[in-house]
């Protein structure tokens, strides 16, 4: 028969177990994680818990419960991929071994299903993302709103805190931060680099997509723009504008919130956004050319007053018109 302790602790655990699969139906993933860690801190009466997943999971297996010291590990874990672990530093309160490694199974199916969910709902908004600019980048021929709308949306959809597109001068030896979204964007709006330099020059070169995440490390790493302008650049994914085998420029998307890393799939969606934006670039400039060439032609080569205006559509300047 049981005594009144022991019931007791199987009513703290039911209701932890039960508490814990309520978290699916929540869609924060780090609301999940700290709501799950307060639970865990009261039914052990722990003086702290730590609850770190990994960005991506890790094939292997290890022992659902492990001790260090005064701490419990509790090692999640689904389908022979490590997720992450909590650490339960100094539990007053214990559960019975085969308890322990309820909660671990509880625990691994809770975060599995949530990184999924999380990960699915990334690839829809990554997916929409590029399908809107996909759609609509075309629409407006002036070329910096364009750039500007981009990669804003580019910093948005993979959580980082700053974004450029840099374009190749007409000689091919310099390039130009023509767009510019984060902190000191001012100071860098128009700055030029060596074609040949940094990350960006690398990018040119192999013409493929990089992920740096200790930009600081790297080889190719070109200081003098952090030292130019107060920019701190922490990591990056670089990836090339390249429109029918024509070199246009670099898109930069810079230090991802929160201290995290770029990955894999940050890339595939920047590399994705490039194609895009090196092909609207591309018809910019031709439709300027044209539309600059079309004025000359009828107002004569020594008559064209360079009219500035907006390039959203084939409308000939006033002066022209006027002729």
């Amino acid at each position: 028969m049981m005594n009144n302790q022991e019931q007791n602790n199987i009513d703290v655990f039911n209701n932890l177990v039960q508490t814990i699969l309520g978290f699916m139906d929540m869609e924060d993933l780090s609301a999940i994680q700290e709501s799950t860690c307060c639970q865990l801190k009261d039914a052990f009466d722990a003086d702290e818990i730590g609850l770190s997943l990994l960005e991506s999971p890790q094939e292997g297996a290890v022992d659902p419960i492990t001790r260090e010291g005064s701490a419990m590990i509790i090692n999640l874990q689904k389908d022979n991929h490590i997720l992450g672990q909590c650490l339960v530093k100094k539990p007053r309160q214990m559960f019975p071994d085969a308890q322990m490694e309820l909660l671990a199974i509880v625990l691994s199916n809770l975060f599995d299903f949530v990184i999924k969910y999380a990960r699915i709902n990334k690839q829809l908004y990554g997916l929409n993302t590029y399908l809107t600019i996909s759609t609509n980048i075309q629409n407006n021929l002036n070329l910096n709103e364009q750039l500007q709308w981009v990669i804003y949306l580019c910093m948005d959809a993979v959580n980082a805190s700053a974004a450029s597109v840099l374009l190749l001068t007409q000689d091919e030896q310099q390039l130009e931060f023509f767009a510019v979204e984060g902190e000191q964007s001012e100071a860098l709006s128009k700055f030029m680099m060596p074609a040949d330099k940094g990350i960006a020059g690398f990018v040119l070169k192999e013409q493929k997509p990089v992920i740096i995440n200790d930009c600081k490390s790297s080889p190719y790493f070109y200081d003098q723009v952090d030292n130019s302008t107060g920019f701190i650049t922490r990591n990056m994914i670089a990836a090339p504008l390249i429109a029918d085998q024509q070199m246009i420029g670099v898109i930069e998307v810079l230090n991802k919130n929160d201290g995290l890393d770029f990955i894999k799939s940050d890339a595939d969606l920047v590399l994705n956004i490039a194609n895009e934006v090196s092909f609207a670039v591309r018809n910019a400039r031709i439709f300027e050319y044209v539309v600059t060439t079309y004025c000359k032609i009828l107002q004569g080569q020594s008559n064209c007053h360079g009219c500035k205006r907006p390039l959203q559509n084939w409308t000939p300047c006033r002066r022209q018109l006027q002729l």
